[in-house]
């Protein structure tokens, strides 16, 4: 039987130091909902686990001046019920109610989310769109990261070994602002992304000022529409721009085949979804 050493910190700063000190040999440990996973399947064989779930500091929802600040501990579930979440940044909730059973919300946290990395994961395209900031914290102090330069390819990102996600932070969405998350899967609920669309536009007397466009589930990481978004930017909301923009969403997907879906129904359907999610927001062009 495989053993390793179980270690609890109560701080961020005895977790990092721990992990400093391990270095390769040891995993941090958050919902477990990846991790624990992995270690049946003998993908990782740590010789020591770091359990993060006595850090309450990193369970925190929180407002921080013109932001919304979710601690890496924070479930799916916490999230998507979050009132600060769902009135400053809904297309995370709406996001976040869309990653797995209720189990699997009531355990997964985000920021075990991010550090998986997977470009399939629900909960992170409408970060992309928020553009949110992911912040870390190590040996040597803290950093802040542009959550699209956060990720270099599939489980791979910019962490450092002695690094720790401690939250993530996203400007307040306002009034003016609409947006969405939408995806599709092998089922209805409860199964992983073949594709996925998150959206958010800043609106003002019917026209787009801005528009953020990211997709998930096709491509190595999450990727944003610039070509889709430079076609809505500072035009009137309308049906030809819409279809015009979801075509461009199509052809900026660089999605792969694989046992969930063909690369063509990848890259030809998140322009439906995106077309789907704007009529929803906009009812006035249906």
């Amino acid at each position: 039987m495989r053993t390793f050493e179980y270690l609890r910190p109560k701080s961020v700063e005895e977790a990092i130091e721990m992990k400093a000190r391990l270095g390769k040999s040891s995993s941090f440990l958050a919902g477990g909902t990846d991790l624990l996973i992995r270690l049946k399947d003998d993908e990782i064989r740590p010789e020591a686990l770091i359990d993060l779930s006595f850090v309450k500091a990193l369970k925190e929802i929180k407002e921080a001046g013109d932001a919304v600040v979710i601690g890496s501990l924070a479930s799916y579930a916490d999230i998507g019920a979050s009132p600060l979440v769902g009135k400053f940044g809904w297309v995370l909730a709406q996001g976040a109610l869309e990653v797995g059973a209720p189990q699997i919300q009531n355990a997964a946290t985000i920021g075990g989310n991010i550090a998986n990395a997977s470009p399939a994961a629900d909960g992170i395209p409408p970060l992309y769109a928020l553009d949110a900031t992911i912040i870390l914290a190590g040996t040597a102090g803290e950093r802040v990261i542009a959550v699209g330069d956060f990720f270099t390819g599939p489980g791979k990102t910019v962490m450092k070994e002695d690094e720790l996600i401690t939250a993530v932070s996203f400007p307040k969405l306002s009034k003016g602002e609409k947006g969405f998350f939408k995806k599709i899967g092998q089922r209805k609920a409860l199964a992983i992304s073949k594709a996925s669309v998150a959206a958010v536009l800043r609106t003002a007397n019917g026209s787009i000022e801005e528009a953020r466009i990211a997709l998930g589930a096709v491509a190595p990481t999450i990727i944003r529409c610039p070509k889709a978004e430079s076609i809505l930017d500072g035009n009137a909301v309308s049906a030809e721009i819409v279809a015009a923009a979801a075509k461009a969403v199509s052809s900026e997907s660089s999605a792969i085949g694989d046992v969930r879906s063909t690369p063509e129904y990848r890259d030809y359907v998140v322009g439906v979804l995106f077309e789907r999610g704007m009529l929803e927001i906009f009812p006035d062009l249906l």
